[in-house]
Order: C-alpha cells, then sequence, then structure tokens
C-alpha cells in the first residue's frame, strides 16, 4: 500500500495544478453518466435509515459496485457502501450506544487502517480550501488499491452517490485512472447522480416532499438517543 500512497501523493499535487473548468471536462470525458430521479434519490437516502437513522444529520452515501476482469474474463463483482465524515466521536454516538456503536453492512472500514489512510488523503482539498479527506469517494478508492487492484487488469466501477461528486473527489477518480493506466490497466466508471445535489440541504430544495421522510427519521434519531441514555 505505501507504493500506492506515493504514487497518489505525486498525481494529488499534479491534478492540483489543474484548473477547475479544465478539471470537469476531463471527467466529462472519463465517465458514462446515469442521472438518479426522484425514486432513485429516496431509495439510495433512505435505504439504512430505519436501522441508522443517524444518517439524516447530513452524511452523503453511496453505493459502489465493482466489476473486475482479467485477461478479458469476469473474475468477480464486489459491492460496497461508504459514508462521508471523520469517524469522530461526534459521528460515532450518532450510530449507536457507547462500544456497541456500528455501521451499515459492507461499509467500507479505515478505521481498522487509519493512521496509513491518514498518510492517503495527505493534502486531499478541494478548490476552495476545503478538506475532503474523508468523503465517501476517497474511503473507496483507499479501500480498491488496498483490496482490489491486484485482482484483475480490467475494472468497471460503477456507483450512485446521494450528492454529485464534488471536485475533489472527480480529480481522485482521475488519479486512480492514470495510476491504472500507468500500469497497464483498464478502467470505466458509470456514475448514478443528480447534478441539483451537491450538498445536503439540496435534497430538500431539489424535492421538497423529502422534507417529510427528513423530519421522520430525526424524530426517529432522536427517539434512539433518548433510549441509549
Amino acid at each position: 500500500m505505501d507504493f500506492f500512497v506515493e504514487k497518489i501523493l505525486n498525481l494529488r499535487y499534479k491534478y492540483q495544478l489543474l484548473e477547475k473548468v479544465a478539471l470537469r471536462r476531463l471527467w466529462k470525458k472519463s465517465i458514462t453518466r446515469i442521472p438518479l430521479n426522484r425514486g432513485a434519490i429516496k431509495l439510495l437516502f433512505t435505504k439504512h435509515l430505519d436501522e441508522f437513522p443517524g444518517i439524516v444529520k447530513g452524511y452523503n452515501q453511496a453505493e459502489f459496485l465493482s466489476k473486475i476482469y482479467k485477461n478479458g474474463k469476469f473474475v468477480d463483482e464486489i459491492s460496497e457502501y461508504s459514508i462521508s465524515s471523520y469517524p469522530n466521536p461526534n459521528f460515532i454516538r450518532r450510530f449507536g450506544p457507547g462500544p456497541n456503536w456500528r455501521l451499515p453492512e459492507n461499509t467500507i472500514d479505515i478505521l481498522s487502517d487509519l493512521e496509513k489512510f491518514e498518510k492517503f488523503v495527505q493534502r486531499a482539498f478541494d478548490f476552495d480550501g476545503t478538506s475532503r479527506k474523508f468523503d465517501s469517494e476517497i474511503k473507496f478508492i483507499y479501500n480498491f488499491l488496498k483490496k482490489h487492484i491486484d485482482k484483475g487488469d480490467e475494472f468497471v466501477i460503477e456507483f450512485k452517490s446521494l450528492l454529485t461528486p464534488c471536485d475533489s473527489c472527480i480529480r481522485e477518480f482521475i488519479m486512480l485512472k492514470e495510476l491504472l493506466e500507468g500500469m497497464g490497466k483498464k478502467v470505466k466508471f458509470v456514475v448514478h447522480d443528480d447534478l441539483r445535489i451537491r450538498k445536503f440541504g439540496d435534497i430538500s430544495k431539489t424535492y421538497p416532499e423529502m422534507k417529510v421522510e427528513i423530519k421522520k427519521y430525526e424524530k426517529l434519531y432522536k427517539k434512539n438517543k433518548k433510549q441509549w441514555k
């Protein structure tokens, strides 16, 4: 993994010199985009909320499906879930009482390898200087390099994201593409998102009827929080 950390840090420096317009143009050429409609947004947003209502506090959720091929033959298909945010105490207490807290099934784990992950995400900033070190997409990329890159020579990475990827995340995927191509591998990205939804508040602005769902799970979270005390 140390090899990939060094490679990614060098690529991050390279692409941080690229202007936003050029970066977005490159991203557009690198992906197949499939718009998420209201029903798909609702399904992605609420999928884990009955069991984990703390997610309603504003985290991005993303589902990744990685199809792996080697020498032209299908090898494996891996489904993973990623949620944004640094795993600080405030985050942890939204997912269960004390030491019994947990995250949804198939959530990408960075906690067991946090020191190496933090080396990997050095200088991961957006154009305005905002830290993007714990975005759902960068967690996926770290996990992909750690666990899956050696399984094949061609990959189709398809993902659904509640929030459309920010410029920093776009940069990270372009870096991943260059890294893989430099190793003689191929990658295709298929992105399901809604370009109007860039931050959590945009969900209810874009789909006002979603306010009912948000309020419902805010009440459930408050109820659970009282029971955990």
